[in-house]
C-alpha cells in the first residue's frame, strides 16, 4: 500500500487541506483494494485454527488445488493493481 500512499501524496494539493484530502482518498482506495483480502484471511484463519481446521485445510489444498485459485479470486489477489501495471508498461 506504500505505492498507493505515494501516488495520493504526489497528487495532493499543497498544505494541510491537500494532505488531509489525500489521506481520505488513500483510506477509501485502501479499503477498496484490500478489505476483501483481510476478511478472507480472517475467515481462513478461523477455519484453520478451529477444531479439525488443520486437517480440513490440508485436505482442501491436497485434493482441490483449484480452491487456491478460487480463494485468490475471491480475495481480490488476481485483480491488477491500479497504476502499477501502467508503470510497468511505461518502463517497457
Amino acid at each position: 500500500s506504500g505505492w498507493l500512499l505515494a501516488q495520493e501524496l504526489g497528487e495532493a494539493a499543497e498544505g494541510q487541506a491537500g494532505r488531509e484530502a489525500a489521506g481520505r482518498r488513500y483510506q477509501a482506495a485502501w479499503r477498496r483494494l484490500f478489505a476483501t483480502r483481510i476478511l478472507a484471511a480472517e475467515a481462513i484463519a478461523r477455519i484453520a485454527l478451529g477444531p479439525g481446521g488443520a486437517a480440513l485445510m490440508e485436505a482442501v489444498v491436497r485434493n482441490f488445488p483449484p480452491a487456491l485459485t478460487l480463494g485468490a479470486r475471491l480475495s481480490g489477489k488476481t485483480k491488477p493493481v491500479p497504476g502499477l501495471a501502467d508503470a510497468r508498461l511505461a518502463r517497457g
